[in-house]
Order: structure tokens, then sequence, then C-alpha cells
């Protein structure tokens, strides 16, 4: 197996099939949300007036009103936005929101600590409903003291359409959180290795599979990763939850994909490729990892080079992945694997399929 990389700057990206528009969550000393407009569909779904099936008989034909979008209201679009995309103004938000999950009924559950200065406390859960726009009504803020502090965690969701919430500053511990009724209680089920800064995802038969991770605050291994290794500071394992627990797959522990070197372990970018497997991406390297059995990894070859601040690549955990088609991935920004460092970012975006 092998993938295939084709390089671009941003400035030469022209993206056909991402969404019309997105909300980004921008985290400073006051939280703000900003709406990004960036109509690249190919049409426009507010000016289509009827939506009229071809294939059936005209009388049953339906009709769908134009609705209002509250997140365009008081906005000038100008004539480039289908190429350059726009911001609109900022908006308040309620909390400082580390992680973002769009849930199945289209609202938005965010989770952090509290703007008042409570540092990294990320037992602040909110879900934003878009149809309201962004006044106080639009958020239903809690905070719940018993259970875990996912700052720097991860999540995906199980077959139930229950959100799991594991590692970060809960070590080996997870949250489950139920959209349907709000509720958050902690899972009975422990990893066997520390997950701050890990990626998890859900396989085709719908067990979740967890992926690098570090012991909280150990950035710094890289500067000595035999080290590291040595002490057992990068969790280099990964673990799937099954009916009895979590699983670790031993046959596919890799320092390659998931050891301290360039903090390759620091949420390495992971997607269902085509073929069943899972392709991932962790700093300059590539990987496809089987998680059948008790696993196993095969390097995939060289992403890029390393971190650089004469010639700075979309590499490390500071940039942006999204598997935008099926076996086609989308690599932004970056260039560096935490966000302390001082280096330059990367105006670089990489399609590998």
């Amino acid at each position: 197996m092998q993938a295939i990389v084709h390089q671009r700057h941003l400035n030469q990206l022209n993206i056909h099939t991402l969404t019309k528009k997105m909300v980004c969550i921008i985290s400073q000393r006051k939280i703000v949300a900003s709406v990004l407009i960036c109509s690249l569909l190919t049409f426009d779904l507010r000016m289509v007036q009827n939506i009229q099936a071809a294939d059936v008989d005209p009388a049953r034909w339906v009709t769908v009103p134009t609705v209002a979008d509250p997140m365009m209201q008081g906005l000038t679009i100008p004539a480039n936005a289908p190429t350059k995309g726009m911001w609109s103004s900022v908006k308040s938000w309620p909390h400082n929101a580390i992680h973002a999950t769009i849930l199945p009924d289209g609202k938005v559950l965010s989770y952090g600590s509290t703007l008042s200065g409570d540092g990294q406390n990320g037992r602040y859960f909110d879900v934003w409903n878009p149809t309201l726009g962004f006044g106080n009504n639009s958020h239903i803020t809690t905070y719940r003291a018993q259970q875990q502090d996912s700052f720097c965690s991860t999540s995906t969701y199980l077959t139930n359409g229950d959100l799991l919430i594991s590692g970060g500053n809960g070590f080996k511990t997870s949250t489950i959180y139920t959209p349907s009724t709000n509720a958050v209680q902690t899972s009975s089920n422990n990893l066997a290795l520390d997950r701050w800064y890990s990626s998890m995802i859900t396989l085709p038969d719908g067990r979740p599979i967890i992926l690098g991770g570090m012991v909280p605050y150990s950035e710094d291994m890289r500067d000595n990763p035999d080290l590291a290794v040595a002490q057992g500071l990068a969790s280099m394992t990964p673990e799937v939850l099954e009916t009895n627990g979590w699983r670790s797959l031993f046959g596919a522990y890799s320092r390659e994909a998931f050891g301290p070197d360039y903090l390759r372990t620091s949420y390495p970018r992971a997607f269902v490729a085509p073929n069943g497997q899972i392709f991932g991406i962790s700093a300059e390297k590539m990987w496809y990892l089987n998680p059948n059995g008790n696993g196993s990894i095969t390097v995939a070859g060289n992403f890029k080079g390393p971190y650089s601040a004469s010639s700075p690549v979309n590499v490390g955990s500071t940039n942006n992945a999204v598997m935008y088609a099926p076996g086609k991935i989308l690599v932004a920004g970056g260039n560096g694997g935490f966000n302390t460092e001082s280096l330059p970012g990367s105006d670089m975006a990489t399609v590998v399929d």
C-alpha cells in the first residue's frame, strides 16, 4: 500500500466539496466564535425555491420554503466569497472551549474551562443551538464537578449515539455524554495508558480505538526521546474498547507511529481508509494500522521533513487534517509539535490519497 502526496500552498488551494460554512472557536484570553463563510459549493441552497424530484409524478413534487439562516444575518457577502471565503464579526462564547463536536441533531457541544481564569478544567460543557443564532438563549452551559477533567482529551461516537470522551487531564479515565438528555456519566472502563493529546476514532465494526497520547504535560520528551521511551512517557500501544473494556493492541506498538520523536504521539491524524485499515500521519511519518487480532503497523514512508524555522512545513499536531472524500485527506498549516514553540506557521496544504 502506498500513500500519494500532492503539495500546494494555501493560497493556491481550490476546494470544491467542503462545507459552505464553519463555526470556528478561537481561544485567547477571551473566547469568541466567528462564522467563516466559505461558499465553496457549486450551488447555493438559499437560491433554491423548489426542489423537484424528476423521477416521480409532478403532482408529488415537494416545495421547500426558504428559511432565513440566523448565522447569515447582518452579513455583507463580497463577490469573491465563493473562492476566497470570508469572516463575520466575532461573537461572544460562554467558556474557553478547547474541544467541539457536532451532535446528531445539528447542535454543537463544546467543553473546556471558564472565562474567569479557572485554567485547564475541562468540566464546563456547553450545547449551542445554531438555529437560535448567538443570543444567550442559544446556549445551555453546565458544570459537573464529579466528572473527568476533559481538557486535552479526545472523543468519538459509540454505536448507541453517545459520545465517548477519553484521556486528557483525566489520565486513563473516560466520560460518556448522552446528547438526547445532555447527561454525563463516568465510564467504568479505564485505559491502560495515559492518553493526554491522544486521538480516537470509531472502527467500521463500531469499536472505538485510541491512538498516541502521553503522560500529561510531557511535551518536552522530544528533546530526549530515548529517555522518554525508557520512562514510558509516550503511549505507543493503541487500545480498542470492547465489551469487557479496553484491550491493548500490542502488535501495533510503534515508536515510528506513536513515539516521542518529533512528538509523533501528539494527536496523530487517523482515518479509516477505503481498505478498512486505519491510515495515519504522525508528524513526519505516514502509517497503516490493521486493528484485527493483536493489531499490526506498517510504516508507509515519510509525509514531510521535520519542523523547520527556515522552511516551514505542514507537519506536527499544530496542523489540521480532514478526510474530505473517501481516501482523500487534506492536511493544512502546522510546523510544530505544540503551541508554545517559537516556529513560524506553515502556509502549505497537502492532499494525500
